[in-house]
């Protein structure tokens, strides 16, 4: 992987597209800055990216925008690309067992993990092939809830997906892809 990269990543102007694996196991990377000229982004250009907590991207962007640092297309329509280690800050924390939320703790193996909870926006009605894969926070949980309007979960869209431990929907899914739960 690039272990050289660390902190904050900053695309060029220049860039148009991102491919697959392009910075694949950059495991020290915190954030990305997506270029106003990106109109391509594969599957898989950030896998491994273990300690990324928000992507971000110019207003002037005709592809893709951001919500809280979450990748989603301009039309707001498909999730693209969830943080790995997505920043859990300000976001709803239902405690785990009784227990009332504690930054500073860490659970040992028996303890129930803090859940976190993120909402996908109403008008979401696909999420991108392996959007949410690799997403593994260490000291917390992850549910999600998903909006009516969503239709397709994309291949492997929750690939490796460990601290993704509850999902809620009540909508009209109709295409789950390839491989999506995969671990």
């Amino acid at each position: 992987g690039c272990i050289n990269l660390s902190g904050k990543l900053v695309i060029p102007d220049s860039v148009t597209t991102i491919h697959a694996h392009a910075f694949g196991d950059c495991i020290s990377l915190e954030s990305v800055q997506l270029p106003a000229s990106l109109q391509t982004l594969e599957s898989y250009a950030f896998y491994g990216c273990s300690s990324v907590n928000a992507y971000s991207i110019s207003a002037d962007n005709t592809a893709f925008k951001t919500v809280s640092g979450v990748l989603f297309s301009a039309d707001g329509k498909t999730l693209w690309l969830f943080p790995a280690a997505y920043d859990t800050t300000g976001q709803s924390l239902l405690p785990a067992s009784g227990q009332s939320p504690d930054s500073t703790h860490v659970p040992s193996d028996h303890e129930a993990l803090p859940l976190y909870t993120y909402t996908i926006p109403e008008g979401t009605v696909r999420i991108a092939d392996y959007a949410f894969a690799d997403f593994d926070r260490y000291y917390d949980d992850l549910s999600l809830v998903l909006p009516f309007t969503l239709e397709t979960f994309g291949r492997g869209a929750f690939e490796n997906t460990a601290a993704l431990c509850q999902i809620t929907w009540n909508g009209r899914l109709q295409n789950i892809g390839e491989d999506s739960f995969r671990c």
